[in-house]
């Protein structure tokens, strides 16, 4: 018998269909994942949609409340109604199941999960027609034991309501809220707090639900509020739930209270990573003070198998991570053994020797992409990291060095806002004397001209000049000359540009110092560009694309792609002048280079207009208008440099095509360029092309796609295992979850999938 359910199932369709699919071709399938992510529903939900399968009816048994593994056999006997006639629970259990087929549904399993592994393996040994889906935060490690990752309601990022209403995780959110308040419905006014609060979340289905219950009292601006200050609210919850899922931390409780004392220990030192963590990051961080580092891998590998620690591996590294909920509950934990400050320590002196490092290879030109990449899957470590240090008085130094050396990641990846308020901050608890102050002013300065804010950024060059001349900085004095030259070309002054950066590259010859030259140089070019110099910017501009090839310095290789871009146009070689500005968007694209991307956008509207391409150029006004404003600051810099030949351009664009027209190719710039990556594709015709659409390979991450590769060399689960270095549920996990992307039921579909690839697009 399956037990009702009180309220309405919603979404989890891949995981139904995985579960059908799977269950069809083994006899034990394990649901796995942490507390509150919904295993008990979605066991349930499935093994409805399953009974007719089995002649012997499908039973629900629900373990929660058993508090000794000796009576497993006895609560599955009482659960399926047989007589309790014999002291042999488990040989009666034995007999009356040895001739059905039925499926058998055993719920919450991880409090007795050695007893539950030895019955379950001797049920599959003598019952050959009797199938079991088990929910568990720990896998059994029976022999023949398929399993699936159940894993939160997926929060994308959208930027509509439309496509909001086609997310699962909103759709409970808006059925629950509907039970809480009569009438509730998603509107447009609200879908997006909607959104938030799930992100807040994590998308974990008992948060949302126990969340959504305050509706009765607050309004979702409310609760939105609130549950940015905290999770606290979550605390309250239904009395008509099993008592260990009556509030969140209840649920958190029991997964705490089944962890030994070393795993205890090192789930409240994780807490101390926001948005997860590198097995590196978690050993140097986590071992010591009575955790042998040596200890931790087999600790964390534990949690993981535990369902308190989840691993992701959607990146180039696998990353480890808690939901916010458990990160939390580790977090008061570390608090109350009075160690936080020391763990906190420790994780800012990692992260400081991170940046440290990403510095010298961006400097060296050693994979400057690969630098963006590894400084943003550290964002939310690294904002942790200088939180903790700017807060801190003695820390202000070190502080002030972590802000600083990264700079690279905030003015050429995008991140000028952001890097303008860390940079104020340390700044102003920091002593001019300090090592890294003349460096922080002209970094912040950048980041102001890049924003638009011309003024401070001059007043804190004129700082950087003072500072950097007193202490003997030839490096800062030299960038503050090139960054003043900036300020100079925005404010329409495109010679003293030119004469600033001049002076400015006479400082910038040290070992180690071409990106600065570079950047000096790139304002230079763009100011003799805008001066009327097109042919000697272009004669110029060859050279300091042959010194930044050579040195692998791409991210500074984007500026001088504009500035030929712009000669090029101002020279009338307008096919040419498109080809640069394509090739500098791809560049700009590895590296989120929002700011780059907004100027190509506008000059390739400049191109198209006075190339007599009209429609062209009102479709590109149109993505102008969208992508300005993600860059934060104001639209074309707040430069006459910029907005004069726009309006020129919008004007002449306008009066050729007749307002209806223009309107319409507008219209159609700004539907496609919602989000920098729609904009991007946009401007390289990615999408008229076809080559924006994915291919399915790229369904599959790196990991999954060595996996299948492996499935199709005729590899068993445990060779793969062998060969990756993981355990072999690992594998078999890797396995099933490109079966289930890829919509196959058999190895052999794999390998014939992977036959079909051309050898030069697998991984």
């Amino acid at each position: 018998m399956l037990p009702a359910e009180l309220t309405s199932f919603v979404g989890r369709r891949k995981e139904l269909a995985a579960i059908r699919r799977l269950i069809a071709g083994t006899r034990l399938l394990t649901l796995t994942g942490p507390g509150g992510v919904g295993k008990t529903r979605l066991a349930m939900r499935a093994a409805e949609q399953m009974r007719r399968a089995y002649p012997d009816g499908v039973h629900f048994v629900a373990l929660d409340s058993l508090s000794h593994g000796d009576l497993l056999a006895a609560t599955i006997a009482a659960a399926l109604r047989l007589p309790d006639t014999t002291a042999d629970a488990t040989a009666h259990l034995m007999e009356f199941l040895r001739a059905k087929q039925l499926l058998l549904v055993l719920d919450n399993c991880e409090h007795v999960i050695d007893s539950s592994a030895r019955l379950v393996a001797r049920l599959l040994a003598e019952a050959p027609e009797v199938r079991v889906l088990v929910t568990s935060r720990q896998v059994l490690e029976v022999e023949g034991e398929q399993t699936l990752l159940v894993p939160p309601l997926d929060v994308p990022e959208v930027s509509s309501r439309r496509e909001a209403a086609k997310l699962d995780v909103l759709a409970l959110f808006a059925d629950r809220a509907a039970d809480s308040v009569r009438g509730f419905t998603l509107d447009e006014r609200n879908w997006n707090l909607a959104l938030r609060i799930c992100a807040k979340l994590d998308g974990m289905p008992l948060a949302i639900e126990l969340a959504v219950a305050w509706l009765r009292t607050l309004a979702i601006e409310e609760l939105a509020t609130e549950l940015d200050r905290g999770l606290n609210l979550l605390d309250h919850g239904s009395h008509q739930a099993p008592r260990r899922q009556r509030t969140l931390r209840a649920t958190i409780q029991w997964s705490y209270e089944l962890a030994d004392t070393a795993e205890q220990l090192l789930w409240a030192r994780l807490s101390v990573f926001s948005g997860g963590a590198t097995l590196e990051a978690i050993e140097a961080v986590c071992g010591g003070e009575g955790l042998n580092p040596d200890e931790v891998l087999g600790l964390l590998a534990s949690l993981v198998d535990k369902s308190i620690v989840q691993r992701d591996d959607q990146h180039e590294v696998p990353r480890f991570r808690m939901l916010e909920a458990v990160r939390q509950f580790g977090a008061t934990r570390l608090a109350a053994a009075d160690t936080g400050e020391t763990l906190r320590a420790w994780h800012r002196d990692y992260f400081l020797a991170m940046a440290r490092g990403a510095e010298a290879d961006w400097f060296g030109g050693r994979d400057q992409a690969g630098v963006y990449r590894r400084l943003r899957g550290e964002h939310a470590n690294l904002r942790a990291a200088l939180e903790f240090s700017l807060s801190n008085p003695g820390a202000a130094e070190l502080g002030l060095e972590l802000v600083t050396r990264l700079h690279v990641y905030w003015i050429n990846c995008g991140l000028y806002g952001e890097g303008r308020r860390w940079l104020s901050e340390a700044l102003s608890s920091a002593q001019p004397t300090a090592r890294f102050y003349a460096k922080a002013l002209w970094v912040c300065a950048y980041a102001n001209n890049a924003l638009g804010d011309t003024a401070t950024s001059k007043e804190l060059g004129r700082q950087a000049l003072t500072w950097s001349y007193r202490t003997g900085d030839r490096a800062a004095h030299g960038c503050a000359r090139a960054v003043l030259g900036g300020a100079a070309l925005l404010d329409g002054e495109p010679e003293q540009g030119v004469r600033l950066c001049e002076s400015a590259r006479s400082y910038l010859d040290g070992p180690g110092e071409t990106t600065w030259w570079l950047i000096a140089e790139s304002i230079l070019l763009i100011s003799m560009a805008f001066g009327g110099a097109a042919q000697a910017t272009l004669n110029r501009a060859k050279h300091a694309q042959t010194v930044g090839e050579a040195t692998g310095q791409e991210s500074a290789l984007v500026h001088v792609r504009y500035a030929l871009a712009l000669a090029l146009h101002k020279a009338g070689r307008h096919d040419a002048a498109v080809r640069q500005c394509q090739a500098g968007i791809r560049r700009a694209r590895d590296f989120n280079d929002v700011l780059s991307v907004c100027m190509f956008a506008e000059l390739l509207a400049w191109i198209a207009e006075a190339a007599g391409r009209f429609r062209q150029a009102a479709q590109l006004l149109g993505v102008v208008e969208q992508v300005w404003p993600l860059l934060g600051g104001k639209a074309m810099l707040g430069s006459p440099m910029w907005v004069r030949p726009h309006d020129d351009c919008l004007h002449r664009t306008r009066t050729a095509l007749g307002a209806e027209a223009f309107q319409t190719g507008y219209a159609k710039g700004m539907a496609n360029s919602g989000d920098l990556r729609q904009a991007v594709a946009f401007l390289l015709e990615e999408r008229r092309r076809g080559t924006g659409v994915p291919r399915a390979e790229n369904q599959l991450t790196k990991r999954e796609q060595q996996v299948a590769e492996l499935v199709a060399q005729g590899l068993t689960n445990r060779e793969i295992a062998a060969r990756l270095v993981v355990a072999p549920r690992t594998a078999e996990t890797h396995v099933d979850h490109v079966l289930a992307k890829l919509g196959f039921t058999s190895r052999t579909q794999i390998a014939s999938w992977i036959a079909g690839q051309p050898a030069d697009e697998r991984a």
